[in-house]
């Protein structure tokens, strides 16, 4: 990556047939289709995660018949760690609560470490070997912001169609997936293309407009806010002068002047308390009746109430937690509430768990651990490449990459990135940090071997 993507000679060649399905790929994993067996226990196949698979087998045999194997870069040593706690946190899903052996708690955990292997082993590898130059790099963006594009217009057409707010999710599972999903991919488009074709600007400036108004899982929309008027910062010039200012001004618009944008974003988020009807009381507010003081009683929202339990299962084992995939089986158990009892609620609305709180509950403090050392080695990584940008392409990752990350991050504590599909974004994302820092050292040392030469 020393020279523009122009000055390259893999700029003007043909995409190979491998090249060509992993950015079908990446437009895939922007949704959530597949299959669902039953809405609660399953099957989820995602059709994106079999595309991976296939591609996986297809490409290890064309590297293993190449004789690369030693050359592939593997991921790095806290996934390692994530993957090994994992499997063996399952020797703690194996024994049900009377002692005995589970058999769905050994199966859930196999699925679990599998989906582990599958994004952050099988994915990661396969982006970083055929995403290998600044070509590449830029078509993969362009493949993820035309499916991007796509999906923010069914958004919008969601948007003008549904009269429910959940309804609003674009394919994805629900309005919390579609909402984190953007928080990922939003600031990195806008980074990468803010140094592009005037098209891909504007393009850009346009999708961010409809993923601020489609964003409906609080309080997504404001973590990406904040990530865009970073990115706009950074960039400088104008960006910081003009757009900085419209983002912030547009998302605080949007939220206060449209009513359903008001009432999620603003009224919903700040309301840690559940009204009326909403996710199933065993009865409404009002059939609880008034205390003696005339008040109605107030009920928490389960999102928030199930933070405890995830400590307390955390507490039934440090080292390992309950197993990984145990979480959801667990949840339900009243012995996992501080008094005993579940919740007046009889489930909370899907995908609003902290994902840290689930990787602690299920694979223990040392998962935990693992998790936040994968977000962070990348996080290092990424903020580097600026130091180390000497052309556009460089800089517009350096520009984007750290805001997806933190992204990443971030919409972790409100609703789990770690589900069938998107997960492929997350491990895409790795795999465009990794390659920018090795390319980027490589025509660095090719530059220095260079001078050495002409001194």
């Amino acid at each position: 990556m020393a020279q523009d993507i122009e000055n390259q000679q893999t700029g003007s060649s043909k995409p190979a047939k491998l090249e060509i399905a992993v950015y079908v790929l990446i437009a895939l994993a922007c949704t959530q289709m597949g299959y669902v067996g039953h809405p609660r226990y399953g099957p989820f196949i995602a059709a994106a995660d079999v595309l991976c698979a296939l591609l996986f087998l297809a490409w290890g045999v064309k590297v293993w018949r190449a004789g690369r194997l030693r050359k592939l870069t593997w991921p790095c040593r806290p996934v390692w760690a994530w993957t090994i706690i994992a499997g063996l946190s399952i020797s703690m899903a194996a024994v049900d609560p009377e002692g005995g052996l589970s058999f769905a708690g050994i199966k859930a955990g196999i699925v679990e470490v599998a989906q582990i292997v599958l994004y952050f082993f099988a994915a990661y590898m396969l982006f970083v070997d055929v995403l290998n130059n600044a070509a590449k790099l830029r078509r993969a963006c362009l493949a993820l912001l035309c499916a991007t594009t796509a999906v923010v217009l069914w958004g919008l057409v969601d948007y003008a169609r549904q009269a429910d707010a959940f309804e609003v999710k674009a394919g994805f599972a629900n309005r919390n997936i579609y909402s984190a999903f953007l928080v990922m991919v939003i600031p990195l488009l806008f980074g990468f293309f803010s140094r592009d074709d005037k098209w891909a600007r504007w393009l850009t400036g346009v999708l961010v407009a409809g993923a601020m108004v489609t964003m409906l899982g609080p309080p997504h929309v404001w973590i990406m806010t904040g990530l865009l008027c970073w990115v706009a910062y950074g960039r400088g010039g104008r960006y910081r002068s003009r757009a900085l200012p419209a983002i912030f001004a547009g998302a605080l618009l949007i939220a206060i002047v449209l009513p359903r944008n008001h009432a999620t974003n603003i009224t919903e988020f700040f309301d840690p308390y559940e009204q009326g009807e909403l996710y199933k009381l065993e009865a409404t507010l009002d059939e609880f009746g008034a205390d003696e003081e005339g008040e109605t009683p107030q009920i928490v929202k389960k999102r928030w109430l199930e933070w405890q339990p995830a400590l307390t299962m955390l507490s039934d084992n440090i080292a390992l937690g309950v197993g990984a995939g145990s979480f959801q089986s667990r949840i339900g158990e009243a012995a996992e509430y501080s008094d005993g009892t579940l919740p007046n609620v009889k489930k909370s609305e899907p995908d609003t768990n902290n994902f840290y709180l689930v990787v602690g509950a299920s694979m223990g403090f040392a998962g935990l651990v693992a998790v936040i050392a994968v977000l962070a080695w990348y996080w290092r990584r990424a903020i580097s490449l600026w130091l180390r940008a000497d052309n556009r392409i460089e800089r517009s990752l350096a520009t984007g990459l750290p805001a997806a990350v933190m992204g990443i991050a971030l919409a972790n504590i409100f609703t789990s990135l770690f589900v069938r599909g998107v997960s492929l974004v997350w491990a895409l994302v790795f795999a465009l940090v990794t390659v920018a820092a090795r390319e980027g050292l490589a025509a660095r040392q090719q530059g220095a071997s260079n001078n050495t030469h002409m001194e």
